[in-house]
């Protein structure tokens, strides 16, 4: 075998004397792949017609299926074309022939007409669904607030808000020739009226009215009376004082009277005055290659998906980023005395910033959902108004068809019924600082009603009063309405002792009322001032 191959190489070497062949002047190139689409079976070459002195050179694809640069310096060498320089040709062909065919008036014009009809056929179908709404919702809508005929009020009037189509400009209006609520209706609704005139020396500091007027919406007032509908008034351009005038109307005999005792007499109503929120921007983030961005890096980092490219990400109930604003208290206590009338001046003081740890489940929502997450905080939000150093105030007037409770009740110190729905009550003792009988009372009571509550009265005392100081409610006891215990605070100074305690009105506090020694009725209130600093 061997020396069969050495004479088939030893017969293929030029002979002595014989002059060698020079290489061919043009070798030609075939490109499988490029044959393959372009020819047919019959006018390929066959092998065995063709010449001994003839060279084929064959380019064998790369492993990707490409012709690549494998025969590109031999071909040219050669003086053969690559196949990359006969598609370049076929395609300044293609061109060529492209621009023939524009040039061609009849062939532009009729190519031109079926664009024209495609976008006349479009605008046609986008006018007749604008037709169908029109005639479904009509041309434009002026919101009529009729709640304000419960009032007092027999004129209800609107106006549009902005110039539409066909329409400059429209009054709207609805009266009445009589109060639509008869005096009976009138004392089972009890409607009352929230009037908001107006708020004076708003803040222009750290950010001026032009800043606030390019960066922020107009300035609306927003709250929620307990459970009613959320009301927000107009929006008004940025300046120092604005004018709302703006009333609404809540029908308090729909509302249960243990709930709304409850509500008068706690923190107050909330009116938040919006003037920095942020006009929306959307952030066009452009496509990168994966460790061009610079939070690529934090691949590895488990921040909660929620984590949106915002400094303060509230996760609940908010659908925006969160901006500072001021907030108005208004303490609607007095109508527990009888009046049903009030004019009050408030002063609108900082919102409260979001929890920074993010356990906060308030309206408020969170502040950062974990620090480094993928999607970093991009945008702060606007800096909080200076709105105690400009004193800035909001006049608020309420007003009532009937007081909730008489003057004659008030007077008497009648007892009010309270529903179900409200079974909680509130008990407040004051006594003399060196009065020791009455504050050792007030302690055992308190302590052996929480210790038969929560099942510790079998233990020992001292196990008791260590239980109890360490004693943490959990979530269901909590929002138990049956759990009989005694919660409170106690405030003390050099002079007097004062416990406040919240329980159950037919349980503990009841029974503690009873138990514990009563003032004696004087037929007079007395008011005292109590040095009390608290730290």
């Amino acid at each position: 075998m061997v020396m069969k191959q050495l004479k088939q190489y030893t017969s293929q070497q030029p002979r002595k004397g014989n002059p060698i062949k020079g290489l061919p002047s043009q070798v030609s190139v075939i490109n499988l792949a490029y044959a393959k689409m372009h020819s047919k079976v019959e006018d390929r070459p066959d092998r065995e017609t063709l010449s001994a002195g003839t060279k084929i050179l064959v380019a064998v694809p790369n492993k990707d299926g490409q012709s690549g640069k494998t025969f590109d310096h031999l071909s040219q060498l050669a003086g053969a074309d690559s196949p990359s320089v006969k598609e370049t040709q076929e395609k300044k062909v293609k061109r060529t022939q492209k621009q023939y065919v524009d040039s061609d008036p009849e062939k532009k014009s009729s190519k031109t007409t079926s664009k024209d009809e495609r976008e006349s056929k479009k605008l046609a179908e986008q006018a007749k669904i604008m037709a169908e709404n029109i005639k479904k919702n009509g041309i434009c809508m002026i919101p009529l607030r009729l709640a304000l005929l419960f009032g007092e009020c027999k004129y209800v009037t609107s106006r549009l808000d902005a110039p539409v189509a066909g329409i400059e400009d429209i009054f709207l209006g609805v009266s009445v020739n009589a109060p639509l609520l008869s005096d009976v209706l009138k004392e089972n609704l009890n409607p009352m009226m929230i009037r908001i005139d107006n708020a004076t020396h708003l803040p222009d500091t750290p950010l001026s009215y032009t800043q606030l007027s390019e960066k922020c919406l107009p300035v609306y007032c927003k709250y929620q009376f307990l459970d009613q509908p959320e009301h927000i008034t107009p929006v008004k351009e940025h300046k120092k004082n604005i004018y709302w005038e703006e009333t609404n109307v809540v029908l308090l005999g729909d509302i249960d009277s243990g709930l709304l005792m409850e509500y008068l007499n706690g923190p107050g109503l909330e009116i938040e005055v919006h003037d920095r929120d942020r006009k929306p921007e959307t952030e066009n983030v452009q496509p990168k290659l994966f460790g061009d961005d610079l939070e690529d890096q934090k691949i590895a980092n488990v921040g909660t998906v929620e984590s949106r490219r915002t400094l303060y990400n509230p996760f609940e109930g908010r659908d925006k980023p969160w901006d500072p604003y001021g907030v108005a208290r208004v303490n609607l206590s007095e109508l527990l005395l009888g009046h049903k009338y009030l004019k009050l001046k408030v002063p609108i003081l900082n919102c409260p910033i979001p929890d920074i740890l993010g356990k906060d489940k308030s309206q408020n929502g969170k502040l950062i959902g974990v620090a480094g997450a993928v999607d970093g905080p991009v945008d702060a939000p606007i800096q909080a108004g200076h709105y105690m150093d400009h004193m800035s105030m909001l006049n608020v007037n309420i007003q009532l068809a009937h007081p909730v409770i008489s003057t004659a009740s008030v007077i008497a110190k009648e007892h009010i019924p309270l529903s179900n729905k409200s079974p909680f009550n509130r008990i407040i003792f004051m006594c003399d600082y060196n009065n020791l009988d009455m504050l050792h009372n007030i302690q055992t009571l308190v302590m052996s009603f929480n210790a038969a509550a929560l099942g510790l009265n079998t233990l020992p005392q001292h196990v008791i009063d260590a239980a109890l100081s360490t004693y943490k409610l959990s979530v269901v006891q909590q929002n138990s309405f049956d759990l009989d215990i005694v919660t409170g605070f106690h405030v003390l100074d050099g002079e007097k002792h004062i416990f406040v305690l919240e329980g159950r009105r037919q349980g503990a506090i009841s029974t503690l009322w009873d138990a514990l020694p009563q003032p004696e009725d004087t037929g007079s209130q007395l008011y005292t001032k109590l040095f009390v600093e608290i730290v």
